[in-house]
């Protein structure tokens, strides 16, 4: 990461690409935490909302998990 960090500072291109892929991945498996921390500690309501809301993940999918989680802990705990 030190290394291609360097590199990547001269090639916005570069550094948009590795960005969006490593989002992508990082998403991923956010959104699979993500399940199993609603179905762990909020079971009916996940039941309730996942069945009202189809398109949850959809829009999930497009926000920054990091602000979807400062807003739903305060929310939810």
């Amino acid at each position: 990461e030190m290394v291609t960090a360097g590199r990547l500072r001269t090639d916005p291109q570069a550094r948009m690409r590795r960005r969006s892929t490593r989002r992508r991945i990082s998403n991923t498996q956010r959104a699979t935490d993500f399940n199993l921390f609603v179905n762990k500690r909020f079971q009916c309501i996940s039941t309730v909302t996942f069945s009202l809301m189809p398109n949850l993940f959809i829009i999930i999918e497009q926000l920054n998990w990091c602000y979807l989680g400062a807003i739903l802990k305060p929310a939810n705990i």
